[in-house]
């Protein structure tokens, strides 16, 4: 196999597992997802059905697809049990994540709960190298394409007081080599272990000197912390406004260099969300925007 070939094939892999060490797919309304980050969080909002899809830089082609299916409900007064998918895709390069998720219930007061969770899945990884183009007329063998399946585990706590939320988490913790490395070639990428931090709040407007009463004016800021070895930290900064339980809106500013308008109407127990989200990084900003959109059932 030519050195140039080589490269090319080190460059694929290096830049899917390692590029920006940010291995995880990630979605801007993550709180309608929060049991895929954290099993802890399983049906402590009731059952609830969620899917969302996002497409990134849709000015470039085979660029990152993301779509991600959760559910969560409560099985007595301790227990919530629960799933979550997330099928990831980017030019040769595809994973579907699934999770099984258990949450547990610790009250300590009428306004402390707290809440364990374990996750328990894999991965379906696989990498399809019959579409890529080398510099020799044949195909080389050398290029070959790559299926698994890499099994992990996940744990998480969840805190609530009052109005307010604590989420902790590490849903992989194992550490899982993709691929494996032959003669000196590059074709393996490890997954490493992510950490998930957020906090969030939901403050009720009183009437007083308000045009809305009781609860039908709330704002709900929320952070985002995640972290894996050999990157920087990101975090993201978001706040919602939402009226009269109907209607939503808000935005979102990533530390990795992109900001995001959300808006969410909510039909009886469905929940409809859209994302238009823009990079501020130098290069990445001509890529084009990304859109998210979500649908969300609640069981009554």
């Amino acid at each position: 196999m030519h050195n140039r070939t080589k490269i090319i094939i080190t460059i694929l892999v290096l830049t899917s597992g390692l590029g920006f060490a940010q291995q995880e797919s990630l979605i801007t309304q993550y709180w309608d997802h929060l049991n895929f980050f954290n099993p802890a969080a399983t049906g402590v909002d009731g059952t609830k059905a969620t899917f969302s899809m996002r497409e990134q830089w849709s000015q470039i082609e085979e660029s990152p697809q993301t779509q991600m299916v959760s559910f969560g409900t409560r099985s007595g007064n301790r227990v919530g049990l629960g799933f979550s998918i997330m099928g990831d895709r980017t030019f040769i390069e595809s994973q579907t994540m699934v999770g099984v998720d258990f949450s547990y219930h610790l009250p300590f007061t009428d306004e402390l709960n707290v809440y364990l969770g374990l996750k328990a899945g894999g991965n379906f990884y696989n990498i399809n190298t019959s579409g890529l183009q080398t510099y020799d007329l044949m195909s080389d063998p050398a290029i070959n394409s790559i299926n698994n399946f890499l099994p992990n585990v996940g744990m998480g706590a969840y805190v609530t007081f009052k109005d307010w939320y604590l989420s902790l988490s590490a849903p992989k913790l194992l550490g899982t080599k993709r691929a494996k490395e032959k003669d000196g070639v590059v074709s393996s990428a490890t997954d490493r272990t992510h950490f998930y931090a957020a906090v969030g709040y939901d403050w009720y407007v009183n009437s007083n000197g308000s045009l809305f009463g009781g609860d039908d004016l709330r704002v709900v800021p929320s952070m985002l912390l995640r972290y894996v070895g050999g990157a920087p930290a990101v975090l993201d900064i978001n706040t919602m406004v939402h009226i009269n339980k109907s209607i939503g809106f808000g935005g979102t500013y990533r530390t990795s260099g992109s900001t995001a308008g959300i808006v969410q109407l909510n039909l009886n127990n469905i929940t409809v969300g859209y994302v238009y989200e823009t990079s501020t990084t130098v290069g990445i900003a001509n890529a084009g925007q990304t859109n998210e959109l979500l649908l969300q059932y609640r069981f009554n």
